[in-house]
């Protein structure tokens, strides 16, 4: 198999931590079929005492009031489309971490966001930022 030819889509740029809205736009449109590469680094707040890494905090677990059941609080989570305000459910989220490769399939398309894994009732507690590149490859 030969390795993805991937070409920048957003460079590397600072995403702060969300405060007063659920997602944050990194990326106007994607369209699959389509293979996306995100890679995040630095550290971010998700309570004044509590930092972590874009993988999230091991020793947080996991919690059912988190946007994403199955991903560490704390954890970069991404999804495509919808809007700013909405959540389609942990089963069209991407827990993305530090580096994430994840197939956007045939007739979907939207915006690509991104936020902290967290209880929404929590992110007035949010503070700094993390670094994220987005690339992207055709499906072959």
């Amino acid at each position: 198999m030969v390795a993805p030819n991937w070409s920048v889509l957003v460079p590397a740029k600072a995403v702060n931590a969300p405060k007063k809205e659920l997602w944050l736009k990194v990326c106007d449109f994607v369209r699959g079929p389509r293979r996306l590469l995100v890679e995040a680094s630095d550290e971010w707040k998700y309570d004044p005492n509590s930092s972590c890494g874009p993988g999230g905090d091991p020793s947080e677990g996991f919690d059912d009031r988190n946007l994403h059941k199955s991903a560490l609080r704390g954890c970069l989570v991404a999804k495509i489309g919808g809007s700013a305000g909405d959540t389609p459910g942990s089963d069209k989220l991407f827990a993305v971490g530090s580096y994430c490769i994840f197939e956007i399939p045939e007739n979907v398309g939207g915006s690509l966001f991104v936020t902290m894994n967290d209880d929404p009732k929590r992110f007035h507690l949010h503070e700094g930022s993390l670094t994220i590149k987005v690339s992207e490859a055709p499906l072959a």
